[in-house]
């Protein structure tokens, strides 16, 4: 065998070994889609509805529900009331209904939906830092966390700075976060700030095991009641670190006796709304649609 027909017979097999890849991954991309369509989408249809009637049910009987959060720097607080129970489709928030896979493909994220509530404390705590860096410490942890807050920053001429007095009241947002995945024809659910504030974790759900009794359980489970829902967690996918060059707030050393300062969120859902008028009133030249955020979306009217 010639060196030119050696060459010919590799394209060959190579062109062969590529149509073959090429074939199973279409194979694969139609199942995906057929499980998707079949199975995926009408378990997130029948999630949907079903935490839709719930929240309808509760916010009309408004159920005692308690839950206990730990704050840092103050500790424990167990007197938050569990209410204002929302349902709302993703796309209806971020005004697309199409997303592409790891492998580029594109989802369908019409189904993908969210259930938020608050659980919120009905008086206000005290808190008291003699540090600068236990305040500076104290504020991230409040801004982060979007708590409101209140602070008095006290010093005098000779010492400077002699303490920090902190007035807050928690009102902390849960998030349930149902999203199809297409890859593995199953439900990804994140839920954000439920067993602990600041805490976010990613379970999966198989689309067969929405049924009747584990919609019961999953009701009780949010409602903090006992129950023997069982709920698999998802490592997250690791993303890069971003580096934040933006510097932290400090507490400056000024010569007056007492500084009164405030840090005031107000309703964590008209932070976006906030956020998109403020943008629409420096470009009002622009004719630009602004999409609305999470937090815009729920806002009272």
């Amino acid at each position: 065998m010639s060196y030119l027909e050696q060459l010919k017979k590799e394209s060959q097999e190579r062109h062969k070994q590529e149509l073959a890849k090429k074939r199973q991954a279409q194979n694969q991309k139609i199942q995906r889609t057929k499980a998707f369509q079949t199975k995926v989408k009408p378990a997130l249809e029948q999630l949907h509805r079903a935490l839709r009637e719930l929240s309808e049910h509760v916010n009309y009987l408004k159920p005692d529900t308690k839950a206990t959060y730990e704050i840092q720097g103050y500790g424990e607080i167990g007197d938050f009331q569990q209410q204002d129970y929302r349902v709302a489709l993703l796309d209806n928030i971020s005004g697309t209904s199409i997303s592409k896979t790891n492998s580029g493909e594109f989802n369908d994220t019409r189904s993908n939906f969210i259930l938020r509530f608050f659980c919120e404390t009905e008086y206000k705590y005290r808190l008291i830092k003699k540090t600068v860096s236990a305040a500076n410490s104290q504020r991230k942890f409040f801004t982060q966390n979007q708590i409101a807050f209140d602070y008095k920053e006290e010093s005098d001429e000779e010492l400077g700075f002699k303490r920090a007095i902190f007035l807050f009241k928690p009102k902390i947002q849960v998030v349930f976060e149902f999203r199809g995945n297409f890859e593995t024809s199953s439900i990804d659910l994140t839920v954000a700030n439920f067993e602990e504030l600041g805490k976010k974790k990613v379970y999966t759900l198989q689309p067969d095991e929405i049924n009747q009794s584990f919609l019961d359980e999953l009701a009780k489970y949010i409602l903090r009641e006992p129950n023997q829902l069982v709920l698999r967690e998802k490592k997250p996918t690791q993303s890069p670190k971003i580096k934040n060059s933006s510097n932290s707030p400090t507490l400056a050393k000024k010569a007056t006796m007492d500084k009164s300062r405030s840090s005031k969120f107000g309703d964590p859902l008209s932070v976006a709304a906030a956020q998109t008028s403020k943008k629409k009133g420096e470009k009002k030249s622009e004719k630009k649609s602004e999409k609305r955020g999470l937090f815009g979306f729920f806002k009272k009217k």
